[in-house]
């Protein structure tokens, strides 16, 4: 893979970082090697060695793993709820 690809990769999610973007998208599965080193590279993977399918399932044992931490946004049910929600009574 290119240095080229990786600086282009990483000046994109700079960009997007400063315009508020808080993710750059996956490349499509289909998407070239070099596309998913330079993704997989830019969210810290080490991709040393690693095959195209391989890339692919770190960046997704990846994303799991950050999805099991980070909290699920609220939906607009649940804000509906905490809307409708009676405060308790001070107990003395």
């Amino acid at each position: 893979m290119g240095v080229g690809v990786l600086r282009r990769h990483r000046r994109a999610v700079q960009v997007a970082q400063a315009a508020g973007i808080a993710e750059i998208e996956a490349p499509a599965k289909s998407a070239s090697k070099g596309d998913w080193e330079a993704y997989a590279a830019s969210l810290g993977v080490d991709i040393e060695g690693l095959t195209k399918g391989e890339l692919q399932s770190a960046v997704d044992a990846l994303s799991e793993a950050v999805a099991e931490v980070e909290p699920e946004p609220a939906t607009e049910a649940d804000e509906a709820e905490e809307a409708t929600d009676e405060p308790e009574p001070d107990s003395v």
